[in-house]
């Protein structure tokens, strides 16, 4: 098993090819080690074996520099987990990624972290005008 001081020295290749167990096996510090590269280079499958916990342990520019298809794949339970500085990081991009069944599951706390631009991206087109 890898040590937490490890995780930084797994190149984004490395990290790439983690299969759904081996992310399984990492620990919120081991989770929290990972670069902000390392993180975008998880598969789908393997960012959405974090654990509520692990995904709160993330850095606020690893989480700013998530994929959109990363992000399509927490569940409400996760979506719930993430912290207001985690959201607040968000880019437009990332919020626009999101299921409307995903953007219902943020909290009136998150949401209330998030820049108007970024409250925008959850307005329904007709509010725009």
């Amino acid at each position: 098993a890898l040590t937490t001081a490890q995780v930084p020295a797994l190149t984004t290749l490395q990290v790439a090819a983690l299969t759904t167990a081996q992310v399984i096996a990492f620990e919120t510090q081991d989770v929290n080690a990972l670069t902000t590269a390392q993180v975008r280079a998880l598969s789908t499958s393997a960012f959405a074996a974090f654990t509520t916990a692990e995904i709160t342990a993330l850095t606020t520019s690893a989480f700013s520099a998530l994929a959109t298809v990363q992000l399509r794949s927490l569940t409400t339970s996760q979506i719930v987990s993430i912290s207001t500085t985690q959201v607040a990081a968000m880019t437009t991009s990332q919020l626009k990624g999101f299921t409307s069944t995903q953007v219902q599951a943020f909290t009136t706390t998150q949401k209330s972290s998030l820049s108007v631009a970024q409250l925008n991206v959850f307005l329904p087109a007709a509010s725009h005008r």
